[in-house]
């Protein structure tokens, strides 16, 4: 490993599912953000924090990267979903698939127009937030589709 390492391939290796857990946590430790990206992406919790300290990461690829761990909890889901960086929030949007309410409510209400959008479609709004929807050009033809007739 130290050898594919010195080649310029720590990259591969981060990303390498088949590389023991504790093998692969040192990776989170890379100066290089792609390096960080590709162990965020899949790692578990190994050592215990480690899905934590990826969540601090200071490049928000990879934070990105982070939000589509299957192995991610919850709790770190949300603290992405407020993540300021809007492609780290259209990560969790897009990967994040039974968010709670107030989550859900705050993609729907995000100041970023894609992070709207992409809320409205993976997500049924709430009837309270579905006037706001359509008045929203960014959102109006996808939010169109939970509305009701009307007189």
């Amino acid at each position: 490993m130290e050898e594919i390492i010195r080649l310029g391939s720590a990259r591969s290796l981060a990303a390498n599912g088949y590389v023991p857990a504790e093998c692969r946590a040192r990776f989170a430790d890379s100066p290089e953000p792609l390096v960080r990206a590709a162990v965020a992406a899949s790692v578990t919790d190994e050592p215990p924090g480690l899905l934590a300290r990826l969540a601090a990461d200071r490049d928000p690829s990879v934070r990105f990267f982070l939000a589509m761990n299957e192995h991610l909890p919850p709790g770190l889901l949300a603290v992405l979903a407020e993540d300021p960086d809007p492609s780290v929030r259209s990560s969790v949007v897009n990967h994040w698939r039974h968010p709670p309410e107030p989550v859900r409510r705050a993609f729907l209400r995000d100041p970023d127009p894609d992070i709207r959008r992409a809320a409205a479609s993976v997500h049924s709004p709430p009837a309270d937030l579905l006037p706001a929807l359509l008045a929203d050009p960014q959102t109006r033809a996808i939010a169109v589709r939970y509305a009701g007739p009307t007189r």
